[in-house]
Formats: C-alpha cells, sequence, structure tokens
C-alpha cells in the first residue's frame, strides 16, 4: 500500500467535525483510501464529554458511490473538501 498523509486527514477530519454537530465527517485521499470520523451519539445541551471512531483504510459502498461521480465529472484526488453528513433533525442548534 501507498504511503498516505495520514496526520493531515486526521487532523482535518477532526477539526471539522468537532467544529460542528456534525454525525460524520470523509475525506478521499484517494480512489481507495479514506479517512472517516464517526459520532458515536447525538450532543446533548450539558454533554461535555463525546465519543468518535476513526475509520482509516477503504471506502464502503456509499463512499465508493462517491467517487465513482468524482472522477466522472474530474475531481482530482484527495478531494479537497472534507464531506460532512450531520445528524437528522435540528442543524447544529
Amino acid at each position: 500500500m501507498m504511503s498516505m498523509d495520514n496526520g493531515g486527514s486526521i487532523g482535518r477530519v477532526c477539526a471539522v467535525i468537532l467544529g460542528t454537530d456534525a454525525r460524520r465527517a470523509t475525506v478521499y485521499v484517494a480512489p481507495d483510501y479514506t479517512v472517516k470520523i464517526t459520532a458515536r451519539h447525538k450532543p446533548r445541551r450539558h454533554e461535555k464529554r463525546r465519543e468518535f471512531v476513526l475509520t482509516i483504510g477503504r471506502p464502503n459502498f456509499a463512499e465508493r458511490k462517491f467517487i465513482r461521480a468524482c472522477i466522472k465529472v474530474g475531481e482530482s484526488f484527495p478531494v479537497k473538501r472534507v464531506q460532512v453528513k450531520f445528524f437528522k433533525g435540528k442543524r447544529g442548534a
């Protein structure tokens, strides 16, 4: 496997998810390599602790579909923007 810049990718993903109340943030480093961090639970108003799951490696089915769409429109890798998915309901409230 080729050498990937995990430190920069992990930092970008962590900064996005800690700065918002997002459920998932994903960085597409290469067509066969992603860095994703997922919040385990929706944050509550007075809760100070949050749990996250870090996933590094091959993309899942939905991510592969997004990668095919990026390749089709000519997007270069690594994808510049962090892809964010929010919890259902109010955003950031």
